[in-house]
């Protein structure tokens, strides 16, 4: 049976590839009910997106840390300031 949600909406995509979750603005600061809504669908779908989201990278962190400790991957080149985020803008400079 799939969970009822009450502050955002969860969209199956399919079986294998999980679920796009909207109602939600995640460059906000969320409820302890939408983030444990938000964490539940990741524990059932396993792979989650949230389309058209406008965040900074504070903002992404912000987010991030409710799921737990972030970390800094000494392997991957980070925006200047930023060491736990991880930006394709940034890979080109690998090459």
């Amino acid at each position: 049976m799939a969970t009822q949600y009450r502050t955002i909406e969860v969209k199956k995509i399919s079986g294998a590839l999980g679920a796009e979750i909207s109602g939600v603005d995640l460059s906000k600061d969320l409820s302890n009910e939408q983030f444990s809504e938000i964490h539940q669908a990741w524990l059932e779908n396993c792979v989650i997106f949230f389309r058209d989201q406008k965040l900074d990278f504070d903002s992404q962190k912000r987010f991030a840390r409710r799921f737990g400790e972030l970390i800094h991957d000494p392997f991957v080149v980070a925006p200047p300031g930023h060491p736990e985020i991880r930006s394709e803008e940034h890979t080109s400079e690998l090459q």
